[in-house]
């Protein structure tokens, strides 16, 4: 807790010293003391849900554009997605979305199809994926 108090700028009106006491008072409570653990446990387990989902879909978008038969049915904001989860860097100018990243030579330039990405643009993508070996250093 000391290490913590030496980080804090001083608050007008607030006793820092008082403050800790007042938070190891509260928390010392040993009837509350498991739901502490429980809240703790939960929360823990609740984003590594999340974490577990975002992860999960992205490895499903990835083996899709990988996978070479469902160009046609990958959606533009799947494919702006995509490509920030590989950490391109996007820049807009109209309807053209420019991806780039450091390390990679080529320039992906999208636009979108109504709600679909266009499937030669999804052959490119999954072209860079490839040649770079993007889906195994990403995500």
């Amino acid at each position: 807790m000391e290490e913590v108090a030496k980080t804090l700028s001083p608050v007008a009106g607030i006793d820092l010293n008082q403050y800790k006491d007042t938070l190891i008072k509260r928390f010392s409570n040993v009837h509350i003391g498991d739901a502490i653990l429980r809240i703790l446990y939960l929360t823990q387990h609740f984003h590594f849900a999340i974490i577990q989902n975002v992860m999960g879909r992205f490895e499903k978008l990835i083996q899709k554009v990988l996978s070479g038969r469902q160009d046609a049915n990958i959606t533009f904001s799947e494919a702006v997605s995509l490509l920030q989860n590989l950490r391109f860097s996007l820049r807009i100018n109209g309807s053209h979305h420019v991806f780039y990243r450091n390390g990679v030579d080529e320039i992906i330039n999208i636009q979108p199809d109504g709600s679909k990405a266009k499937p030669y643009q999804v052959k490119q993508i999954r072209d860079l994926i490839v040649k770079y070996r993007l889906e195994e250093s990403d995500g």
